[in-house]
């Protein structure tokens, strides 16, 4: 398996358009000299944060991401990545403390990662790689809205582990988006399931009415969906670690 989807490399130097949202797609494989490289640009929250994890392979993807992050950050901004500084929102979700403007998110899943920013606005990006062990119609009953639930059972056996990861996705984007955590159920609103259809907020939560969702050109076996406000258009990107350490 690739370990990028099929998008252009990202410019070290990128300047972002305030009409563009920019999805940068990044590997989380790494040698040991580039976990190093990308711990350096990391602050000591970071630092023991990464180490509060108990697996090294889940150590290392940390630290990948996250020095990732502050390069696609520091290219938009023309920063060096290790000035960026972070504070966390009333839920947990971070943003830049010096710039305030520039907005970002950050979703992981399996060696991959997806990081999406923006100017001033508020967005959310959720990536999912598919799981053949996952109780897809256990999981989506407990979780889901039941009109997705019943759309969900209603659909092919063949297309229902891709509606399922398609729809956790859009759902997290959201959520995401608002920024609010957990305290907006994942059954408050509904997105749509069947993965034939445009991704779209059919019912949103109280709080997101004005959300757009989109889903990401992911290859197969993963699903990624971005969510934010008002009319924007997309830029997706891949992120060559080799050429960014130079």
């Amino acid at each position: 398996m690739d370990p990028l989807p099929p998008w252009p490399a990202l410019p070290k130097t990128s300047p972002l358009d305030p009409e563009v949202i920019r999805i940068v797609a990044t590997s989380l494989v790494a040698d040991e000299a580039q976990v190093q490289a990308l711990a350096a640009l990391l602050d000591a929250h970071e630092i023991v944060r990464a180490q509060r994890f108990n697996q090294e392979i889940h150590r290392r993807r940390f630290l990948v991401a996250h020095g990732v992050l502050r390069l696609v950050l520091a290219g938009a901004l023309g920063r060096k990545p290790e000035e960026l500084r972070f504070n966390l929102g009333l839920y947990g979700k971070p943003a830049l403390a010096n710039e305030p403007h520039l907005r970002f998110n950050l979703s992981h899943s399996g060696d991959r990662a997806l990081i999406a920013l923006a100017w001033d606005r508020d967005l959310g990006v959720d990536l999912e790689q598919y799981n053949s062990r996952t109780d897809i119609l256990g999981l989506a009953q407990r979780f889901f809205a039941a009109d997705e639930s019943a759309v969900l059972v209603g659909l092919p056996e063949s297309l229902q582990k891709e509606a399922f990861f398609s729809c956790w996705s859009r759902k997290e984007a959201v959520i995401k988006a608002l920024g609010t955590g957990l305290t907006t159920p994942l059954d408050s609103f509904a997105v749509e399931v069947d993965p034939r259809r445009p991704a779209a907020l059919l019912r949103p939560p109280s709080a997101g009415g004005d959300l757009t969702l989109t889903a990401l050109p992911l290859d197969d076996g993963w699903a990624g969906a971005i969510a934010a406000p008002g009319v924007w258009r997309a830029e997706c990107w891949g992120f060559i670690l080799n050429a960014a350490l130079r």
